[in-house]
């Protein structure tokens, strides 16, 4: 059966894959002045009807007059985050904050919904004793669903705008120092999870990277391992897919595990190993630190060490060098030291020579066989 074609003066209607939305569109002569209204919907009859809407009143409709917040993040979630490539991983942190933002503020209609709601719910949340992080994760989730709804023409402005950031979490991370990791692994060293915690510590894999493995991921006689999946699918990201370089201890540890069918370590999960690694610290009278933090751990053992950044952000799957010096801001200060430090001993040793004849610092390379250390001109400007 052939599709009916539209009428003169029905308009044109179409489907905007890129942003996730219907547009209706008609051309109109107002005053003499031809122009285009346009109007925007979830669904081809939503985007018709506000069109027709428009059309009738003279102006735009009061976009999401109806839908609650609640209930629109069910659709954002079903519309844009299973509609794009992402980690399972970050699916599900942002369909958590948004059970926990409905939880509190779900019942208030999206084009009523203003910054005060937004910070109240974030208040809700700390006074619940939420973690610092899942309120950051509420607020990053609102966030790009409002600025979703702002794009689809549901509401004129995003109320996240005018709320401020929450602190990040990264800054005051907890970590176990050199001399801690090594009484941590001493305490764990006869327990079925030594293996799983001295990998940890000495390659920074995620948790659910380290669930993920498989014995056909491990190269033992080239002393690496490949990092191909997470246990619940997909990598975090692109770079997650790694190769990682290991230590001979750890070679030596998981030889009997070499040509190992199917998971490493199917035997533990996440809640699992946080009370494994919960009572070995209390055992060993050490600081109380959750199991991610062992990545955290490693990342700033090899800082310290002046292990280069770049090397750091390969090992850990980071996206971006930017994101491990901006994750490890804390430990660069000692590195700059060191940079100083090292300038100091240069110029004192004349290692830093001029070039014959220059003027730029008021000194003359020495033609002797003697070679004198820069001096630098003050500049009177």
């Amino acid at each position: 059966m052939a599709t009916k074609r539209r009428g003169r003066g029905e308009g044109a209607i179409y489907e905007d894959k890129e942003k996730g939305r219907w547009v209706a569109s008609i051309s109109v002569t107002v005053d003499g002045k031809r122009s285009r209204k346009r109007a925007f919907g979830l669904t081809k009859a939503e985007a018709q009807q506000r069109l027709h809407e428009e059309l009738l009143t003279g102006k735009p409709r009061s976009e999401g007059t109806k839908i609650t917040l609640g209930s629109f993040l069910r659709q954002w979630a079903d519309v844009d985050l299973h509609g794009r490539a992402l980690a399972a991983g970050t699916i599900e942190n942002h369909e958590r904050a948004a059970e926990k933002i409905t939880e509190r503020i779900g019942t208030i209609r999206l084009a009523d919904l203003t910054a005060f709601h937004v910070t109240s719910c974030l208040a809700a949340m700390a006074k619940d004793k939420e973690s610092q992080w899942e309120r950051q994760n509420a607020r990053k989730t609102l966030v790009r669903a409002l600025g979703r709804a702002r794009a689809w023409g549901l509401i004129a402005a995003n109320p996240c705008d005018e709320v401020e950031a929450i602190a990040d979490p990264h800054v005051e991370r907890a970590r176990l120092t050199a001399d801690q990791v090594l009484v941590l692994l001493a305490a764990a060293e006869r327990e079925p999870v030594y293996p799983l915690l001295l990998l940890a510590v000495t390659t920074g894999l995620r948790q659910g990277e380290l669930l993920g493995l498989k014995g056909e991921d491990l190269d033992l006689a080239n002393s690496r391992l490949f990092v191909t999946r997470s246990i619940r699918g997909k990598t975090k990201t692109k770079k997650g897919r790694r190769p990682v370089r290991l230590p001979a201890v750890v070679v030596e540890t998981l030889a009997p595990l070499d040509g190992h069918a199917g998971l490493l370590f199917a035997d533990w999960y996440k809640l699992a190993l946080g009370r494994k690694l919960d009572a070995l610290l209390k055992a060993a009278r050490l600081p109380d630190i959750p199991w991610r933090n062992l990545r955290h751990t490693h990342a700033t053992m090899l800082l310290s060490a002046g292990i280069h950044p770049k090397t750091v952000q390969e090992r850990l799957g980071h996206a971006r060098i930017n994101q491990t010096l901006d994750t490890y801001s804390e430990v660069l200060p000692d590195i700059q030291e060191e940079a100083a430090d090292t300038m100091d001993r240069l110029l004192s040793s004349g290692s830093l020579r001029e070039p014959v004849g220059s003027e730029s610092t008021g000194t003359t390379r020495n033609r002797g066989s003697g070679r004198k250390p820069v001096r630098v001109r003050k500049s009177g400007r």
